[in-house]
Parts: C-alpha cells; structure tokens; sequence
C-alpha cells in the first residue's frame, strides 16, 4: 500500500483512535484493579505476553532498573494480579507469572477497552457493519500471525 490510500488510512485510523480515548479511560477509572498505575498494567500485559519471565527481563522492557521493576512486581503480588517462582534454570533468578486473577482482569480491561468501537460498528447499516466485521477479522488474523513471531521470540529468551 503506497502513497494516498496509505495516507488515507492512517488518518482514519488517527481518527476512530482519537474518538475513543476519554470512553476508555472512563471504562479503565471504573474497572477492578483502577488505582493501578499504567506501568503496571504495562507490566501485567508483558508477563501476560512473555509467560514466565524474570524480573531481569521485564525491567529490561520497561526500561527501569531491577529494583523498580521488584517493586512493581511487588505491587502486583500483593494485588493477586502475578505470583513470583523460582526458575528451574538459576537459583539466583525469579520466574513472575500471572495469576488466574490478572488473566481475568486483562480480559475485562481488554474487553472494556473495545467496547466503544464495537458500539460505533453497531452504528452502521448491515453491509457496512459485515464488511467492518470481515476487515477486522482478516486484521486479527495478521495480528495472531505476528503476535505468534513475538511470543516464539519471548519463549526463546525464557529459556536463555
């Protein structure tokens, strides 16, 4: 895709993503878990994402140091959100994964995060909306594909 139609979708997609926010932080204010910081949902997210990963890896990330990424992980034990484990391959490393309370809050916050679009498809007519329906499968489908690329490469770097 070159040059207008690659501009022209950019600024749509600009567009429905900029009508959205204020719905999505109303929904996230009044979600379980509200109070949470955006690191630590960007946290949840990444040991979510990684599975099992050490505490190294997901400051690394974030881009914080180990003993910031600790407290992070720390704040989210005490919330039941992940649960620190030993790692089979170091004892002087510590494996963070998620809990089947943080799974569940993801999938709220996920789906809450989507509602307002879902709406807004809601709106159109029927040929419209199946054609919406259809684009955002085939979106999805080239998502898993490369989200399936990431989650290889985190596995890798979980057994190194």
């Amino acid at each position: 895709m070159h040059g207008e139609d690659r501009e022209r979708l950019a600024g749509d997609m600009i567009d429905l993503w900029r009508s959205v926010p204020s719905e999505v932080v109303g929904a996230l204010q009044g979600a379980e878990g509200a109070g949470m910081t955006i690191r630590e949902f960007a946290v949840l997210y990444l040991v979510s994402e990684a599975g099992r990963p050490t505490q190294r890896m997901l400051a690394e990330r974030i881009g914080r140091s180990d003993s910031a990424a600790s407290r992070l992980v720390d704040r989210l034990t005490g919330l039941g959100l992940v649960r620190r484990e030993e790692d089979p391959d170091s004892r002087r490393s510590r494996r963070v994964a998620i809990t089947e309370e943080g799974a569940a809050l993801l999938r709220r916050l996920e789906r809450m995060r989507v509602e307002p679009q879902v709406r807004m498809v809601e709106e159109l007519g029927a040929e419209d909306r199946e054609l919406v329906v259809r684009a955002m499968g085939l979106l999805a489908d080239a998502a898993r594909k490369r989200s399936g690329a990431r989650r290889t490469a985190a596995e890798e770097d979980l057994e190194h």
